[in-house]
C-alpha cells in the first residue's frame, strides 16, 4: 500500500471536531513528497522543480474547492429566489391541506449551515474594514458542524425526500386545476434542489478537511529536508490562497525552521482566528513555535489547550512526541510513536524516531539497560530501512547511527556514507558530522527538535 492510500486510511480516524471522521478515499492525487528525502530524490534541480510543482497543485486544488462553495452558494440563493418569487402563486390555491403540506416540507427543509454558509460569505464579502479589528475574511468557520448533525440532517433529508413523493401521488394534488399543479411541482422541485444542494455542502465541508492532510507530508515533520527545499516549500506557500489554512499552518513550521519564528506565529494565530476544526492542531504547532522561541511555559499551556480539545489528534500526538522527545522525557515519548507502528502513513518516520529515542536513551544509561536500548536502536533502524524500495538519506544516517552506538564503527561508516550519496546541502553537512563523530568517537544526542545551524 502506498503513502497516498495509507493517509487516507488515517483520515478516517481523525476527529478535528467531528469533521475529518468522515473523510472518505481519495485524499490525495499523488503529490505526497518522499518521507526522510532532503532536496529531491535525487538532489537535482528537476526532482526540486517537481516537488514545487506538486505543492502549487495543492492550493490550486483548494481554489477550485473554494468556487465549489461558491456554486452551491449562488444556487442556494437562486433556489431560494424562486421559492420566494412562487409563494403568492401558492397562496391563491384554494386547498388548505396542499398549502399546509407545503409548509411542512419547506420548515423540514430549512438548513441552518446552508444559512451560516450564506450569512459568512456575506461577511466575507462586505465586511473585511470590521470597526472591532477581526479579520472575517473567509467561511470557514462554519465548518465546525458535529459529524453527527450531518447525519441527522440525511436522514431528515431523506424523509423529506419520501414526503415529495407522496405528495406528488396524493389525490388532492389531481383535484387542482393545471395551473395549481404546476406551482405545486415547481416548489416540489426547488425543495428537492434544496436537499440536494444541503448534501452538497455538507459533502463541501467533509472535503475542507481533507487539505491539511494533504499538506502534513509537506511540513517536514521529521526535520529531514535541506533548507533549499524548506525555502522553495516557503516560496510557494506565500502564494497560496488567503483562506488557505491548511498552508498557512504548514508555512508556519517550515519558517520556524529557518528562524522567521515570528512570521510563523502570525499565521497560526490567523487559523486560530478563524475557529475553525483546525483549531486543536494550530494551538499544538503555535506550542512547537513557542518553544522554539524559549517560551516554555506558554508553549505547555498551548499544547495543553490542544490536547483538551482533541487528545487523539494524531498530528497534535506527534508534535507532543517531539517536544518531549527534546526534553529528554523518553518515558512518555516511547508509547506515543510506539502507537504510530501499525498506521502506514507514520510507521516509517515513528520506527526511525524510536531508534533515535533508543540511541539517546542508550548513550545516558549504563550497563545492561544501555546495552538493550541500543539493540532496540539498531532493531528499529533496520526495520525503518526495509520499509523503503529505495532508502532515503535518513533511513542510511539512523541505521548508522544505531550501528554506533552498538560499536560496529565500519558498518555504521558504510551506512552514513550511503546517507551522504543521498544527501545534499545542510543534510550532506549532518551526514559528514555524523561520519567526523564515529571516526573521532564522540558520542552527541540527536535533536529531535532541530533548527538550521544558520539560524
Amino acid at each position: 500500500m502506498g503513502t497516498a492510500q495509507a493517509l487516507f486510511r488515517l483520515a478516517r480516524s481523525l476527529g478535528f471536531c467531528g469533521v475529518m471522521v468522515l473523510i472518505a478515499n481519495g485524499v490525495f492525487t499523488g503529490d505526497a513528497p518522499v518521507l526522510g528525502q532532503d532536496s529531491t530524490a535525487n538532489s537535482d534541480q528537476d526532482g526540486l522543480q517537481a516537488f514545487s510543482q506538486a505543492l502549487q497543485q495543492i492550493d490550486r486544488d483548494y481554489v477550485d474547492f473554494l468556487n465549489r462553495r461558491t456554486r452551491i452558494e449562488e444556487s442556494y440563493a437562486q433556489v431560494l429566489k424562486a421559492l420566494r418569487e412562487s409563494e403568492q402563486d401558492l397562496q391563491r390555491i384554494g386547498n388548505e391541506a396542499i398549502r399546509q403540506q407545503m409548509a411542512a416540507i419547506q420548515a423540514r427543509l430549512q438548513s441552518a449551515r446552508m444559512d451560516s454558509l450564506m450569512e459568512a460569505s456575506r461577511q466575507r464579502r462586505d465586511g473585511r474594514d470590521n470597526p472591532n479589528g477581526r479579520d472575517p475574511n473567509n467561511a470557514l468557520a462554519a465548518l465546525n458542524a458535529p459529524a453527527k448533525a450531518q447525519a441527522q440532517a440525511a436522514i431528515a433529508g431523506g424523509k423529506t425526500l419520501a414526503e415529495m413523493q407522496f405528495a406528488l401521488r396524493n389525490s388532492e394534488l389531481q383535484q387542482l386545476d393545471t395551473t395549481s399543479q404546476a406551482v405545486i411541482r415547481k416548489r416540489l422541485e426547488n425543495f428537492q434542489r434544496l436537499n440536494t444542494l444541503e448534501e452538497e455542502y455538507s459533502q463541501w465541508t467533509q472535503d475542507w478537511s481533507k487539505f491539511f492532510v494533504r499538506y502534513w507530508p509537506y511540513s517536514d515533520f521529521e526535520r529531514a529536508w535541506n533548507e533549499d527545499k524548506v525555502q522553495e516549500a516557503i516560496k510557494v506557500l506565500n502564494l497560496a490562497h488567503q483562506d488557505n489554512l491548511a498552508a498557512m499552518l504548514t508555512n508556519a513550521r517550515l519558517k520556524c525552521r529557518v528562524g522567521l519564528t515570528e512570521e510563523a506565529l502570525t499565521l497560526v494565530d490567523r487559523v486560530l482566528d478563524a475557529e475553525t476544526a483546525l483549531k486543536p492542531v494550530a494551538l499544538a504547532i503555535k506550542a512547537e513555535l513557542l518553544m522554539a522561541d524559549g517560551k516554555e511555559g506558554a508553549s505547555k499551556a498551548a499544547l495543553q489547550s490542544a490536547l483538551k480539545l482533541d487528545k487523539d489528534n494524531p498530528y497534535i500526538r506527534w508534535i507532543r512526541a517531539d517536544l518531549l522527545a527534546d526534553q529528554k522525557q523518553y518515558s512518555l515519548v516511547e508509547p506515543i510513536w510506539t502507537s504510530f507502528l501499525n498506521d502506514q502513513v507514520f510507521e516509517l518516520p515513528a520506527r526511525r524516531r524510536l531508534a533515535l529515542l533508543y540511541f539517546n536513551r542508550a548513550i545516558s544509561a549504563k550497563g545492561r539497560k544501555s546495552d538493550v536500548d541500543f539493540g532496540k536502536a539498531v532493531k528499529a533502524a533496520e526495520l525503518g530501512l526495509e520499509l523503503e524500495a529505495k532508502p532515503s538519506y535518513l533511513s542510511h544516517l539512523v541505521y548508522g547511527i544505531t550501528l554506533y552506538g552498538m560499536g560496529k564503527n565500519e558498518e555504521a561508516l558504510q551506512q552514513i556514507d550511503k546517507a551522504s550519496d543521498k544527501a545534499s546541502g545542510e543534510s550532506l553537512e549532518l551526514c559528514r558530522e555524523w561520519e567526523r563523530k564515529v571516526k573521532d568517537g564522540e558520542v552527541e544526542a540527536w535533536g529531535f527538535c532541530r533548527m538550521f545551524t544558520n539560524n
